[in-house]
């Protein structure tokens, strides 16, 4: 456990509060010493070095730190062990269903603000388990997303269709597997189905309507029209000017490569799409309207960054400056 902070630096009068913080908000200022110099190593991405040098300092105007980063950090001496040992969880009874239901997600994300090495995780539910987390299949990590969709995406379709043709014992019974949907973003979904980016003329990924570049709104534009829809039949059979290469989902069993990858992605579409370019049209007099001054700018960023969002969005909403 963290010693008080009064312990490290001996007068606790000297650390002040902020008086307009809220009540039962911990800052960085209420933390021991030790965490908050972990809580900062680790919000800034230090390095190691540089940590090092922080603690020597430390201990030669006699504070008490840990000796080195990775005492600070609590880090593993042998991590690998850890992502293999499997005693120590949970006892699993039999579930009363008799199939699996899973959902599969993919998507990209960044590891540091500053660098570029970044996470493709391919994680996975079960429908019928809703009290489980959410699991990891497998992890990439590069410097970009994956090159090949084939060697991202083709260990997780091998043991899939392992899954979905002999099923799963647990304690004796047999559960079987069924792969429902894929759930991804705009461009996570074009690249595990190696299509053509969202931004081409034949990126529909429900119909084979062409759209057409607009010089009005410097986007492309998907008219009304009753175009045929897209088929699984058709996407295997490699309708011209849509697919790239052959995605190993094409292997896996039962999988339909339109119905089951949904286009669900309200983030892209109405949050950072049709609603941002409302904002920015209003703020910048694009839309018609005269342009918003500085004081209304101000006060309608301030009503929106007052506004409770749920747990599961991660993204804080910025000034319109």
């Amino acid at each position: 456990a963290s010693e008080p902070l009064s312990d490290y630096i001996g007068d606790s009068d000297s650390f002040s509060y902020d008086s307009d913080a809220d009540a039962g908000v911990r800052t960085v200022e209420d933390l021991p010493l030790v965490d908050g110099i972990r809580y900062w190593a680790l919000s800034n991405n230090a390095t190691h070095r540089s940590i090092d040098m922080v603690l020597k300092l430390f201990r030669k105007a006699g504070v008490r730190v840990p000796v080195t980063t990775k005492t600070l950090l609590q880090t593993r001496q042998n991590p690998s062990t850890e992502i293999a040992q499997l005693a120590g969880g949970q006892n699993l009874d039999p579930p009363a269903v008799g199939q699996f239901t899973l959902t599969l997600s993919v998507d990209g994300l960044p590891l540091h603000r500053s660098g570029s090495c970044q996470f493709w995780p391919v994680l996975f539910s079960v429908d019928e388990l809703p009290a489980a987390p959410v699991m990891t299949a497998a992890i990439y990590c590069g410097l970009k997303k994956p090159n090949s969709v084939e060697q991202y995406l083709r260990p997780v379709v091998t043991e899939l269709n392992e899954l979905i043709r002999n099923g799963l014992q647990i304690k004796g019974k047999l559960i079987t597997c069924k792969l429902r949907v894929i759930v991804a973003d705009t461009p996570a979904r074009s690249f595990v189905k190696d299509v053509i980016g969202h931004t081409s003329y034949g990126s529909c990924l429900k119909c084979t309507v062409q759209g057409h570049h607009s010089t009005t709104a410097r986007t492309m534009v998907f008219p009304y029209s009753n175009a045929p829809k897209r088929t699984d039949r058709g996407f295997r059979d490699d309708v011209p000017g849509h697919r790239k290469t052959a995605t190993p989902l094409l292997d896996c069993a039962g999988f339909d490569m339109i119905e089951d990858v949904p286009v669900a992605d309200r983030l892209h579409l109405l949050d950072l799409g049709n609603v941002r370019r409302l904002m920015m049209g209003c703020r910048d007099g694009t839309l018609g309207e005269p342009k918003s001054n500085e004081r209304k700018r101000h006060s309608f960023s301030l009503a929106l960054q007052q506004t409770a969002q749920p747990c599961e969005v991660h993204r804080k909403i910025r000034h319109l400056k």
